[in-house]
């Protein structure tokens, strides 16, 4: 969030700059992506309260996996309840180690695994599953939602693609997704999505040894 902050004050440094040299037009387009990253600060402190909430003061200490698992499966439970919608979880671990990047990892899951209780009408299953896979840690989220245009997968990981709107019909920030490719690529991992008529696949691999602090 402190570089968020510094990228924020060199968009409005830029802005004043602009404007002082009488490029009107250039200042406020520059302003308006200093707002725009401000919106994913504040975001961003959404997310990290909500993860404070769930885990508690243990959220200072190293975490294994499964207990990651456990508070994505738990939380979004609750939130499937909250929409009034009837979604089965599938959760499924083959292996376990303790992370030091246990809010990262619980940041990209959670915004994943609400993404895919929100693509849900009505009744649906989600399935989370975290796998090895040589050197690396593999982890897909995967619904059986209303799914993702053909057309709209390139570019769904570009900060403001969005398809939320609110009652009034005002859409969101559309930043979930790409704070989460922002997250994985941090983390010297890879993403990628697949989606048909049936499911909507969510695949990221990390390097294990990028996010692991000791096996359990």
């Amino acid at each position: 969030m402190n570089h968020i902050e510094t990228i924020t004050g060199s968009g409005y440094e830029l802005y004043r700059q602009l404007k002082a040299l009488g490029f009107r037009a250039e200042s406020l387009q520059a302003l308006h992506i200093a707002q725009e990253i401000h919106e994913v600060k504040k975001d961003s402190q959404r997310i990290y309260a909500g993860i404070s909430k769930i885990v508690g003061e243990k959220s200072f200490g190293p975490f294994v996996l499964s207990e990651l698992l456990h508070y994505i499966e738990e939380g979004n439970r609750k939130y499937a309840e909250l929409l009034g919608k009837e979604i089965q979880f599938n959760t499924c671990i083959d292996f376990d180690f303790q992370t030091k990047d246990h809010i990262a990892l619980l940041a990209l899951l959670n915004n994943l695994s609400a993404n895919a209780v929100e693509a849900i009408e009505k009744q649906g299953i989600i399935s989370i599953a975290i796998e090895r896979q040589e050197d690396n840690t593999v982890i897909t989220v995967c619904d059986n939602g209303q799914g993702i245009s053909q057309a709209d997968i390139s570019v769904i990981f570009e900060p403001g693609y969005t398809t939320k709107f609110n009652v009034d019909g005002v859409a969101a920030t559309g930043i979930g997704l790409s704070h989460v490719a922002e997250l994985v690529e941090k983390l010297k991992g890879s993403i990628t999505v697949e989606s048909n008529n049936q499911y909507t696949t969510f695949k990221i691999i990390i390097p294990t040894q990028t996010i692991q602090t000791g096996e359990t």
